[in-house]
């Protein structure tokens, strides 16, 4: 049997073993999706690139996309948090179409990005996850503007890393949202009605709970 892989980028602070501390890795697994973080250049086990650009860093998230894709029938989840926006959104520009579902959690870029190219913003999916407390969370807004099924949470609470300081509340939206989109054999992807209410009822108990 094959299964949907989530593919993990992590910020500046981090390496791929903290989405492993933090336990994603494994509530992933369990909700019966594969889960891969990586190492991005110049962080853990993972050498600096000799130089550093949107080609060479769409290139490398090409490259493992590509080498999961015969694993998991063409339908990946990539989750961006911060930093990683840098690799994410070239890779969405030049590549986007080998993904089903994008989860931006208020990377980088996304004031300024014109959106994803070709017809990306027909075939992926996209969540915006933003803390409330974070300068960032306008881009919530401009985000589901560039794509055409997309949805967005603000964590009260939650700062930048509201994966950090709502983990619980992070983990619940994730899983929800993984279950929302599916790859079709023609590429283009199937937008499960069954899970769009749950989807909708779980952003909207998180956006109206207690800060604290």
């Amino acid at each position: 049997m094959r299964y949907p892989t989530a593919v993990f980028l992590h910020g500046a602070k981090y390496t791929s073993d903290f989405w492993l501390k933090l336990g994603t890795l494994q509530k992933v697994a369990e909700s019966g999706v594969r889960a891969m973080a990586i190492d991005l250049p110049g962080f853990g086990a993972t050498p600096a690139l000799p130089y550093s650009d949107n080609n060479m860093r769409s290139e490398l998230l090409k490259t493992v996309i590509e080498a999961a894709w015969p694993r998991v029938n063409s339908t990946v989840i990539l989750v961006s948090p911060s930093m990683s926006g840098r690799y994410s959104l070239p890779f969405l520009d030049r590549h986007g179409v080998m993904i089903t579902s994008f989860v931006a959690v208020a990377p980088i870029g996304i004031k300024d990005w014109g959106g994803p190219w070709e017809d990306t913003h027909k075939r992926v999916c996209a969540l915006g996850v933003y803390g409330k407390n974070d300068a960032l969370a306008g881009d919530a807004e401009r985000l589901v503007r560039l794509f055409q099924f997309a949805w967005k949470v603000v964590i009260p609470g939650a700062g930048h890393r509201s994966y950090e300081d709502k983990p619980d509340v992070f983990h619940k939206v994730l899983l929800t949202f993984m279950r929302k989109c599916k790859r079709l054999p023609n590429g283009y992807h199937e937008v499960l009605p069954e899970q769009g209410i749950e989807l909708v009822r779980t952003l909207r108990q998180v956006e109206r709970a207690p800060a604290h």
